[in-house]
């Protein structure tokens, strides 16, 4: 692999981005493109025609508006990754909060500690003159971050943070959060892109975010997306996204990412919302429906101070990310794992026992989770875990640690929609590739912990041999192989096909009394997986 920095990237960049005028990129759709080597992978996307929307260097990826007659040559193209489409990125606020003392916020401000810890949020601006969101320590991008057209960011971030001074509503944290902001949607808040959001995860990175709060997604997911939300976790950053407003079973993503706390939305009576999607990914549960926040526009529409009650699960993520944050203030030196695992060791179980499709784990209570880091609670766990892969075929094994030896609970997820509650589970994979596997382990007090983990499989290699020899004259090839999947296999000798037969490893051919030579190849039946060609002399 090449290597090379964002700073060479993005000069790689620099003769591609004006390529086409604004009448032709519309004529193309919109993609994610992975590459092996930034400048001959820059000069195919040249050559294909493609303009230029997002450099990801972090992720030496670009987004690109690309002709359809395009796409398979790219696909083809030896310094491409892959291509996959850049899928689009909602707002989750169109069901149109209180909920501060449902999440414990009160209990936890007289305790609070360090305000060092940055929050980052993702969404359709700010309004930088609201009465309630004035004394923050703000930044931003871009440029018209402080700006918010359809008000949904500006509502978002007063859940978060708006100030205790007397007026209007009050934020988990209102003494004070360092508050990043970055602007994806326009004034409209319509829509953005798959790619536009891993930009505004990398800027979120660069200017120190400790918490990142995204109350969007979409129902399509993205292999970059995925990589960049786990890298950025793994990198220490806590990621909170709303679970979505279908009312269905459905995913949503960024939330349904492992690597994301995904955030289902309850009431003032705790009952689960029923726009609030339901799925094997919901971490959390915060208050969702009618919660009372900042608006930029007054009563009677004009600019200005405004508070409206809004539904939606984009008001539950804030709650739990402004929790994490406030709860982090505490004690800067706990990481994201241990901020992300008090959250969920500690929030009140709701619905059925233990984490459900509904709530997860159940509502985010910040005193609670506080105390169970300054050790008044139980000893949770550390999860952890091996894999062993042979071809598709991978057996897990669990390391996981518990200081009172009593794990109850295993939940394995293989990244491909396969899950397992067994303790040492065995998963067989349709296709080669890289997946996320994530494993929750559970004590018998209902304390958790996750690990997540890349697991990279390969289709066994498909290798032919033979050998020849003679019985009575009659010359005999015996071919042996292996790494076949399929049921039967298609035996080609000279190029041309010579029997059907079971995938049983072994094959004898019956070449005559003659001498002679062939070369032969065995093929998985009825896919076009082949192995080498072996040349035989008989």
């Amino acid at each position: 692999m090449v290597g090379w920095t964002g700073k060479a990237f993005r000069w790689a960049v620099l003769g591609v981005a004006l390529l086409l005028p604004a009448a032709s990129r519309a004529e193309g759709r919109r993609f994610l493109v992975k590459l092996r080597d930034p400048t001959q992978g820059m000069q195919a996307l040249r050559g294909a025609g493609a303009s230029i929307e997002h450099v990801l260097a972090e992720q030496r990826a670009a987004a690109v508006v690309l002709p359809e007659e395009s796409l398979e040559k790219l696909r083809r193209d030896p310094d491409i990754e892959y291509v996959e489409q850049d899928p689009r990125r909602y707002p989750f606020a169109q069901t149109v909060p209180y909920g501060i003392d449902l999440v414990q916020a009160p209990l936890v401000w007289p305790r609070a500690g360090d305000a060092s810890r940055t929050l980052c949020l993702i969404d359709s601006g700010y309004s930088l003159g609201h009465e309630d969101l004035q004394r923050l320590n703000l930044s931003g991008y871009p440029k018209t971050w402080s700006s918010d057209g359809c008000g949904h960011g500006t509502h978002v971030a007063g859940i978060i943070g708006a100030l205790d001074n007397a007026v209007g509503v009050v934020g988990t944290l209102p003494n004070g959060v360092r508050l990043h902001v970055v602007r994806v949607f326009g004034a409209d808040c319509g829509w953005t892109y798959a790619s536009t959001l891993i930009d505004a995860l990398n800027r979120c990175r660069a200017a120190g975010a400790h918490v990142v709060n995204m109350s969007l997604g979409g129902p399509a997911s993205s292999i970059l997306e995925e990589w960049a939300f786990l890298d950025a976790s793994n990198a220490g950053t806590l990621l909170v996204a709303a679970a979505g407003n279908d009312g269905s079973t459905s995913f949503s993503y960024p939330a349904s990412y492992p690597s994301v706390v995904s955030v289902a939305a309850l009431d003032a009576s705790k009952r689960l919302a029923s726009f609030s999607q339901r799925n094997a990914q919901v971490d959390l549960a915060a208050p969702g429906v009618a919660v009372l926040s900042t608006v930029p526009w007054t009563a009677d529409g004009r600019a200005g101070s405004g508070y409206e009650s809004w539904s939606g699960t984009s008001m539950a993520a804030p709650h739990v990310s402004g929790v994490a944050a406030l709860v982090w203030s505490q004690n800067p030196g706990w990481t994201q794992a241990q901020i992300r695992q008090a959250l969920e060791a500690t929030a009140e179980d709701l619905g059925p026992a233990g984490r459900d499709d509904g709530f997860g784990f159940g509502l985010v209570r910040a005193g609670a989770a506080l105390d169970h880091l300054l050790g008044t609670g139980g000893r949770p766990p550390a999860a952890s875990f091996t894999a062993t892969c042979s071809g598709l075929a991978c057996s897990f094994t669990d390391t996981s640690s518990d200081p009172d030896d009593d794990l109850s609970l295993w939940a394995w997820d293989f990244g491909d929609g396969a899950t397992s509650s067994a303790q040492a589970p065995a998963h067989s994979f349709a296709a080669a590739g890289t997946y996320q596997v994530s494993l929750r382990v559970t004590d018998a007090t209902g304390l958790s912990s996750l690990a997540l983990q890349p697991v990279e499989v390969a289709e066994a290699p498909f290798s032919l041999s033979a050998r020849a020899y003679k019985v009575r004259k009659e010359r005999r090839i015996d071919l042996s192989w292996s790494g076949a999947t399929t049921p039967s296999v298609e035996v080609f000798r000279d190029g041309a096909p010579l029997d059907t037969t079971a995938n049983d490893g072994t094959y004898t051919d019956l070449a005559g009394t003659r001498s002679g030579s062939s070369v032969y190849r065995v093929c998985e039946s009825p896919s076009t997986r082949c192995s080498n060609e072996v040349p035989v002399a008989y």
